[in-house]
């Protein structure tokens, strides 16, 4: 659950004219997701040996198993340009720069990466987050006539594998109707800075009384203080006023009910 970012950088002293990926890694464990990679050209000291370095693939890989874990090598063709030989014999021929282009096809080395196991036992609750994360909740109303809609909002902000986290099971009072929530995702460098994920629940109630949306814990292996935590939503309480039995005024909505 873990996440890390590899990125594949191609150095050169030549002068190329382009390059291709010729064969892409499997990347078998891993969940992976691409991010952005400016293919430009930047000055880079090796060992004191100056090159043209270019970030030609960058990926957020997430282990989602433990074990030895193979990060595969990236084949790249490159098409290098050769300048000609002087010719003595002609002058004149010296005026112009004639090049033949060479393709070379170059291989980066694979690497291994340990997986560990999380540790056990695992919180009751835990659904394989792991990072560093925040929740809350709010509702855009608490008090409400009975089949009027609320929504019910959770925020799941941080760092870490925020994008496989699925919607949370809320104990929602039995009076209820309860839709599938809307998710919405801002997730910066594959979770690598912080990140927000939102769950929208909308809820109808349909009977006059006092309710109770309670607390949710949400438990995940803090990777760096290498142990588990929980983080708690807070509860809310709903005044429903009144029934309203007239079935024409009931609010009808398109989404998918959570079934019970």
């Amino acid at each position: 659950g873990e996440q890390i970012i590899v990125s594949y950088k191609l150095h050169t002293r030549l002068e190329l004219e382009n390059t291709e990926l010729s064969q892409l890694p499997n990347l078998n464990g891993f969940w992976k997701k691409d991010l952005e990679s400016s293919s430009r050209f930047k000055r880079e000291v090796i060992d004191g040996i100056p090159y043209n370095t270019a970030i030609i693939k960058k990926t957020v890989l997430t282990a989602q198993k433990s074990g030895k874990l193979e990060i595969d090598p990236i084949k790249v063709i490159c098409s290098i340009r050769i300048t000609n030989q002087r010719n003595r014999r002609d002058p004149f021929a010296n005026f112009f720069n004639t090049y033949n282009v060479k393709e070379e096809i170059i291989s980066s080395k694979k690497i291994t990466i340990n997986v560990k196991d999380l540790p056990s036992p695992k919180p009751s609750n835990f659904s394989g987050g792991v990072g560093n994360f925040e929740i809350s909740s709010k509702t855009d109303k608490n008090e409400l006539n009975a089949n009027d809609a609320l929504t019910y909002t959770i925020k799941l902000t941080g760092t870490g594998n925020i994008e496989l986290i699925k919607p949370f099971v809320i104990d929602f009072p039995k009076d209820f109707e309860v839709y599938d929530p809307k998710i919405t995702e801002k997730i910066f460098q594959g979770g690598n800075k912080r990140s927000i994920k939102t769950f929208e629940y909308l809820l109808i109630p349909r009977y006059k009384g006092q309710y109770k949306i309670p607390t949710y814990n949400f438990s995940f292996f803090d990777t760096k203080q290498k142990k588990y935590d929980t983080k708690k939503t807070q509860v809310h309480n709903i005044n429903v006023l009144k029934s309203n039995n007239d079935e024409g005024n009931i609010t009808s909505f398109s989404q998918q009910k959570i079934e019970s």
